[in-house]
């Protein structure tokens, strides 16, 4: 019996996104065995698996590595590293795979920004397969979908419990890590005086006082609530358990998909977002999801959805989503993809024209 083809991914691991656990999990369905891509175990010996044309080697997020983590200015210790990687995905035989989710580098603006977009451009030239989770950046990126699998139907995911509020009253919340390209300042600027809001995850101290401010500032303490800190895995799931709307304000044009996107859908009642392709995509496709494209129309969508709201204790939806996003649609989509399918060769031929 054959052992199980090599798959060297990176990062390997990324304690504060389970994506990549769940990346590593699909991998394993399909037939590989994953492993670390790392400098330091290539030239400690395995370098040898990049000789392989069975090896396959799936990379995400690089495209950050040359750059701070405010997403402006250099580091010195990144450049080299994407350097690096960019030669052996030129010379290797093994089959690179890499999974583009940003258009560019998360808050960096004016020339960084620029910058950015040209190594994601650079690393999507070099490697053989590009792949995307929103089917409307297939052509801009020549590359193929794939599906983002949905965080609460995975094999290790315990099933949600949701509790219902009151009929009229919206439990509006935004989940995860607090970054300026979130555009949470601007979310704030026009909420409605007398909505609730929850916004929770982990914050730079600078970016937690000017929330602050603007809440203080437009008298939002009595409807705005603002916890500033490190929201692991159980306690993600306790704020979706007891929310209706998920609000997901970010900036088009930073990446292609939210992650929270697939903690929710199915499983939240209602997710609304600003505009983007994807996310107009989805509201097309599911009268769950809503979108607006400015600031200050939020406002005035979130009272609509308030006057006729009735709660309910499940999502009668998630069945769709998981025949769209569930562990066994990706799990059939990695496989077509990835594993034991040859790749699709006008695909890859277009990334390097």
């Amino acid at each position: 019996m054959n052992s199980p083809a090599v798959a060297l991914v990176w990062p390997f691991n990324a304690p504060s996104n389970r994506y990549i656990e769940l990346h590593k999990m699909l991998l394993r369905e399909i037939g590989y065995e994953p492993r670390a891509l790392s400098l330091w175990e290539l030239l400690c010996g395995g370098w040898t698996q990049l000789l392989s044309r069975r090896t396959l080697v799936t990379i995400h997020w690089l495209e950050g590595r040359p750059f701070r983590s405010t997403g402006r200015g250099l580091s010195l210790t990144g450049v080299p590293t994407v350097a690096c990687y960019v030669l052996l995905m030129l010379i290797m035989p093994a089959r690179t795979a890499y999974f583009i989710h940003n258009h560019s580098v998360h808050d960096a603006t004016g020339v960084w920004k620029r910058l950015s977009v040209g190594v994601i451009a650079l690393l999507a030239r070099v490697a053989r397969v590009r792949v995307v989770h929103d089917p409307s950046a297939c052509d801009a990126y020549a590359a193929s979908y794939l599906p983002h699998p949905l965080y609460w139907d995975a094999p290790d995911a315990r099933p949600p419990v949701r509790r219902s509020s009151e009929p009229g009253h919206l439990r509006v919340t935004v989940l995860g890590r607090i970054r300026p390209y979130k555009r949470i300042d601007e979310l704030l600027e026009h909420w409605p005086q007398d909505m609730p809001l929850l916004v929770a995850g982990r914050c730079a101290p600078d970016d937690e006082l000017q929330l602050r401010a603007i809440i203080a500032r437009r008298g939002l303490e009595p409807s705005v609530r603002l916890d500033c800190g490190f929201v692991d895995d159980e306690a993600f799931s306790a704020f979706l358990d007891q929310t209706d709307v998920l609000l997901l304000p970010h900036a088009p044009g930073s990446m292609l998909v939210s992650g929270a996107f697939f903690e929710a859908f199915g499983r939240v009642p209602l997710i609304v977002a600003r505009g983007s392709p994807f996310m107009r995509l989805m509201a097309e496709q599911h009268s769950n999801v809503h979108v607006y494209e400015l600031p200050q129309d939020l406002a005035a969508l979130l009272v609509a959805i308030r006057q006729g709201w009735m709660p309910a204790d499940a999502d009668p939806r998630a069945a769709v989503a998981r025949a769209q996003f569930g562990w066994s649609a990706c799990v059939r989509a990695y496989r077509g993809l990835l594993g034991g399918t040859p790749i699709h060769a006008e695909a890859e031929e277009r990334g390097r024209a």
